[in-house]
């Protein structure tokens, strides 16, 4: 069994309304091979994936945005300082 763009898309939408958490505790339950063709198995494993590196590759602009306003921040500072402003 080939899965169709339309069981890609329908399975996509569930596991975004369930979360990766739960996905990922379904993917280890034990004798879900059993019952879940490949197809499905694949597929939930390349969502979890997927959706992990879109976190991990978010975290990073989060990071990035953080260090930039703290620059900026202390570039303000400076400047209100050096004209002898209140901080």
């Amino acid at each position: 069994m080939t899965l169709s763009d339309d069981d890609r898309a329908e399975l996509r939408s569930r596991y975004v309304s369930w979360g990766v958490d739960i996905v990922r505790q379904d993917l280890r339950r034990p004798l879900r091979q059993a019952f879940v063709s490949k197809e499905v198995n694949e597929f939930a494993r390349e969502w979890v994936e997927e959706t992990d590196e879109k976190e991990i590759r978010r975290e990073a602009r989060k990071d990035q945005l953080v260090k930039i306003l703290m620059v900026v921040a202390a570039i303000e500072f400076g400047i209100a300082v050096g004209m002898n402003l209140p901080v």
